[in-house]
């Protein structure tokens, strides 16, 4: 093979591996911000909207109600956003570089609407609001149609009334909007909490894969282009020659291992750091339980007074939460008082019906529900650091950085669905005192 094209070989496969090495790059850092905003959307809890408190993130499910609904140009669908077109098709005669002519085909916008209103959200009696201009509309059903003997196209992606969405915000200050907060994004979706969530993790783990084999590939082909042309052999010997492809490989294996292991130290520092801010909220939570306890007790205990061993075992709960492992020792024995307490005031009439109690009660049932879904978020994002930490070869970078596995709230209950404390009322009459 003649010199110059060893050369020009060369450096073609530097250039090929350039580009692959920069889309893999490319890949893992998109794989990173998906995981990030994948961590968002599993972290909020899938609430019913009679549970919803100020400030809180999370999912809600309900049927769009608006009083005044747009219509969709064209098709006339009633909803509360719309983005349509109109496209003419355009026939245009062009030359081409042998001077031989075609006819190619276009479409061309002429008019392009979109607009949105203000909408509920609606799930029984409750509901809550969503600005749709500021909200991320996602999966919405398309409608495409042509007129006028296929020369013009009509197409429109809209959110139909009635329909029913899942949407994911923050709560604002007076429990009446849900909308963006800090890095909470304001999302509506046909779909279902869990299939955004499975089609998230697939494109993340598609992502990643990807990168990984463009990144690999494109090093190795940069370094063997790079050997040829240190070599720059003379005689006929060809660019694929053994001697620098086997160079490429262990170079690029190498360099590929090293920044392997330091996308894997990373990788296992965010799971770490995940599995302690998912610990935090539960922290946050149940301190929240405890704050409401008291106040629960004192309205029970005026008619209830001779439950005061169950009083003083609530009492003592907050004092001896002082680790992570007494809180989670110490978190089935709180819900197992806390389903007792409600069983015995569920026996007097006057406490079904106290407006105070009554409302307790549902802040209870709120923060059981936040809690179950934090217990079960913690796990998840435990189980995923523990698996990553204990597989091979992670395992041997987190043993040199001395990561250690982080404990399981199954572990320490055989319990997998949480406590269940439904509405109260008066059960029966309260029996008159033996005289």
């Amino acid at each position: 093979m003649p010199v110059e094209a060893i050369f020009k070989g060369a450096w073609i496969f530097v250039g090929v591996g350039a580009f692959l090495g920069a889309v893999g790059v490319a890949l893992l850092v998109w794989a990173r911000h998906a995981d990030a905003s994948n961590w968002i959307l599993q972290r909020a809890p899938l609430l019913s909207l009679g549970h919803l408190n100020a400030r809180d993130d999370a999912w809600v499910r309900g049927d769009v109600r608006c009083d005044a609904p747009l219509h969709v140009p064209h098709f006339g669908e009633a909803c509360v956003a719309y983005d349509y077109r109109q496209e003419e098709k355009i026939e245009e005669s062009i030359e081409d570089s042998n001077g031989h002519r075609r006819t190619r085909t276009r479409w061309v916008t002429r008019q392009a609407r979109v607009e949105a209103v203000d909408f509920e959200i609606a799930e029984g009696d409750g509901s809550i609001r969503i600005h749709a201009d500021e909200a991320d509309l996602r999966d919405l059903p398309r409608r495409s149609e042509t007129t006028h003997g296929g020369q013009l196209r009509h197409s429109a992606r809209f959110l139909p009334i009635p329909s029913t969405v899942s949407a994911l915000g923050c709560v604002s200050e007076h429990a009446d909007w849900l909308e963006k907060h800090a890095n909470i994004p304001l999302l509506v979706t046909p779909k279902t909490r869990a299939e955004v969530i499975e089609a998230a993790e697939r494109a993340e783990g598609a992502s990643r894969i990807g990168g990984h084999v463009a990144l690999l590939l494109g090093l190795g082909a940069v370094l063997h282009g790079l050997a040829v042309r240190a070599g720059f052999p003379s005689d006929a010997s060809t660019i694929w020659s053994g001697p620098h492809a086997i160079l490429a490989a262990i170079t690029g294996v190498t360099l590929f291992v090293s920044s392997w292991t330091l996308y894997a130290f990373n990788t296992m520092l965010t799971y770490r750091l995940r599995t302690r801010t998912a610990w935090h909220q539960i922290d946050v939570d149940l301190k929240n339980r405890y704050d409401l306890v008291p106040r629960l007790v004192e309205v029970v205990k005026g008619a209830v007074g001779h439950e005061q061993e169950l009083f003083e075992r609530l009492a003592r709960l907050r004092a001896n939460a002082l680790d992570r492992n007494a809180v989670i020792a110490g978190d089935r024995r709180c819900r197992d008082d806390l389903r007792h307490l409600v069983l015995v005031a569920e026996e007097y009439p006057e406490l079904g019906t106290a407006p105070l109690f009554r409302k307790l009660h549902r802040e209870l049932v709120a923060l059981e529900d936040k809690i179950a879904h934090d217990r079960a978020f913690y796990d998840d994002c435990a189980t995923e650091f523990n698996t990553v930490i204990a597989s091979v070869p992670h395992r041997w970078i987190a043993g040199l950085c001395s990561m250690k596995e982080a404990p399981l709230f199954r572990a320490a209950s055989p319990e997998t669905r949480p406590p269940v404390f439904e509405v109260v009322g008066p059960k029966r009459p309260r029996e008159p005192a033996a005289p």
